[in-house]
């Protein structure tokens, strides 16, 4: 049936939550993502208030025969939520938090932000692994695997995932755990999209206060040295220590000495959570070694840090990126970036080197997250301009950057960094991990609703 002729009523009044479809107040607001090239026109939009209003959506869209897509906070580089002609349910009406700070357990609506999750569970001093950026969704963070500044400590976000409850295509609502549709879960931590709408999270929570973190600038001239230092300290550190290297521009804040503003930088992000005085004495022979044109590193709370970076991501600004997981960050691969950190595209652009390893390699083995285990780095190159004119030439820069990481072993990618390049999903994940959720998917949703 043409989305034209459907009977759009019959839904919108078995909604608590509010139907929109093109043309209607907010519809134009509601169809865009973070990502702002992504342009696309879903159908229609279900804004969800609650499960039943899930699970009325998506009876509606089988009897109509129409494909399914889910956005949780919509921090998708891809924009894979946003398809032509589908019915998208939207769970911004679903961002609840609760926590059981006596058993160390948190439930988080679909919906929900990470800066939601941080201010409720912060309250408390409790914290899980979440997004780098505050307004990524948990819901599409944690399916992904999800990396963040907790993660060698306490393991991905998908690994402090304890259960999940699922609205099925049938409209069925299950719970998703070690024990029950066990199956499923292990699909829903690291590779869990098109599989069902996930409208509630419960996750492991830890103790987690004030972190020793912050950044040490240096100049990208500098950068092989730098990268080298970040890779020897990363083969020793402990798992209290989680490091980003960020090559960048830097930016004309107060904070940044003039000696720097616009020029491009390297970035050593630190978070250390544990005990101040060993992290101040594990990162000293770092910061000597540096001499750091700007040493930010400082005793700040977990919350204040997890917002710091949301400067760097503003919502609507055009995205290309490509990630790739390295099992060794050589010689080769420090030279390569050295060379292309003075060259970034625009002012915003990035090459972002995550240290995994930790807590993440000694996860399980039976999820979906296995790429994020064997390999200890992941590098994501990063173009971000406001312009369509410039879009050939960001794609084409961080093509370029991107195939240089190629060569240690066929390219895997991280999902959650994964841009619109349909090839990026086909290489986040080995021919095991492939084939157990294409299982999960025919029994869960054998007809393709979710795509």
């Amino acid at each position: 049936m043409p989305p034209s002729t459907m009977r759009w009523d019959s839904l919108a009044m078995n909604l608590q939550g509010t139907l929109m479809l093109p043309g209607a107040p907010h519809y134009e607001r509601s169809r865009r993502v973070w990502n702002g090239m992504i342009d696309r026109r879903p159908a229609a939009i279900a804004v969800c208030a609650n499960r039943a209003d899930v699970a009325a959506t998506l009876r509606f869209a089988a009897e109509a025969g129409l494909n399914v897509t889910v956005r949780g906070g919509g921090h998708s580089v891809g924009g894979l939520p946003i398809q032509e002609n589908t019915l998208l349910i939207d769970l911004a009406g679903m961002r609840a938090v609760d926590i059981d700070a006596r058993h160390g357990r948190a439930s988080v609506a679909g919906g929900a932000l990470w800066r939601d999750f941080d201010a409720v569970a912060g309250a408390f001093g409790l914290a899980t692994t979440g997004g780098l950026i505050s307004s990524t969704g948990v819901g599409g963070l944690t399916l992904g695997g999800g990396i963040g500044w907790l993660v060698r400590k306490y393991g991905l976000a998908s690994d402090n995932l304890l259960a999940a409850e699922v609205v099925l295509a049938s409209s069925e609502v299950v719970r998703a755990s070690d024990d029950r549709h066990t199956d499923l879960f292990r699909a829903l931590r690291g590779g869990g999209f098109r599989l069902g709408v996930v409208t509630q999270f419960d996750f492991k929570l830890h103790p987690v206060s004030t972190v020793l973190a912050g950044g040490l600038w240096c100049k990208a001239e500098r950068a092989a040295e730098v990268l080298r230092a970040f890779r020897a300290l990363s083969q020793t550190a402990p798992d209290e220590l989680t490091m980003v290297a960020i090559a960048t521009v830097a930016p004309p804040a107060p904070f940044v000495p003039p000696s720097l503003h616009g020029k491009p930088v390297v970035v050593i992000a630190c978070c250390w959570c544990g005990d101040v005085e060993s992290g101040e004495r594990t990162l000293a022979p770092l910061r000597a070694e540096l001499r750091a044109e700007l040493d930010q590193v400082a005793p700040q709370s977990y919350t204040t840090w997890q917002v710091s970076h949301d400067p760097t991501a503003p919502h609507g600004l055009r995205n290309y990126w490509r990630s790739t997981c390295l099992r060794r960050l050589d010689d080769a691969a420090i030279d390569w970036i050295a060379e292309h950190c003075v060259k970034l595209p625009t002012p915003m652009s990035m090459i972002h080197v995550h240290h995994l390893a930790g807590a993440v390699a000694r996860g399980s083995d039976d999820d979906a997250a296995g790429e994020l285990r064997r390999n200890p780095y992941v590098v994501n190159v990063i173009a971000t301009w406001p312009s369509p004119q410039d879009d050939s030439a960001a794609i084409e820069w961080v093509c370029r950057c991107g195939d240089g990481f190629a060569g240690q072993h066929p390219r895997r990618a991280y999902v959650n960094f994964s841009g619109a390049d349909s090839t990026d999903a086909d290489v986040a994940f080995d021919e095991r991990v492939l084939a157990h959720l294409r299982r999960v998917k025919r029994e869960y949703d054998p007809a393709a609703l979710f795509g």
